[in-house]
């Protein structure tokens, strides 16, 4: 796991260097990433890189803790902004994605934890870790205190709950599916859209 050091760093440098980290990973398989390179892109010393990291895979970590955590802010900023409607809220985190230049990262990231074990293996580490932390319950929590209580009167935390975990689901299907050469984005978002509609129906009907 990424050192203290890594997590105190100021917020420009740390977004210098998931920047770079994306690049790097982005280029090839995860055989072929090259902590020179990275550091390069980064423009930090070896010497720091070992400060934060022991090694390519807990970079390859970081990489998706970052993003996850980034999806999970948008998604929450979005639930705000549409005042709580499942829906729109998951839509709207879409778009954001592509405007502010993420969607490439994820699909990229996407492929690689579908096609290398290795990179599955340390998603499904991170994944875990997550749970553990008692990050996601928390997530849950504060999704569920921003849903419209008029729309969904008489939904409960788990059923929400449920509802985030599903929709994070269709999002991560449709990333991997285009980065596996499946269809177009345009296609797959509209699938997208009629799965996340589906949910939406479904906890609509559960408050009937």
């Amino acid at each position: 796991m990424w050192s203290k050091r890594m997590v105190n760093l100021n917020p420009e440098k740390r977004r210098r260097i998931l920047e770079a980290a994306c690049k790097e990973f982005s280029k090839g398989s995860y055989s072929s990433m090259r902590i020179s390179r990275f550091i390069k892109e980064a423009s930090i010393s070896r010497a720091s890189f070992y400060l934060y990291f022991n090694d390519k895979k807990d970079l390859f970590c970081y990489v998706l803790q970052e993003l996850g955590a980034e999806k999970r802010e948008d998604f929450l900023k979005c639930l705000k902004a549409e005042q709580g409607n499942y829906y729109q809220a998951a839509i709207r985190s879409m778009v954001q994605m592509e405007r502010n230049g993420r969607l490439e990262s994820y699909i990229d990231m996407c492929r690689k934890i579908v096609l290398e074990s290795e990179c599955r293996d340390l998603a499904l580490s991170v994944r875990q870790e997550f749970y553990n932390s008692g990050k996601a319950r928390q997530f849950v929590l504060t999704c569920f205190s921003e849903r419209d209580a008029c729309r969904y009167p008489e939904l409960d935390e788990s059923q929400f709950a449920y509802a985030v975990g599903l929709g994070t689901d269709i999002m991560f299907k449709t990333f991997m599916m285009y980065a596996l050469g499946y269809s177009d984005i345009g296609r797959l978002k509209e699938t997208m859209e009629s799965q996340l509609q589906i949910v939406e129906k479904a906890l609509q009907r559960k408050t009937a």
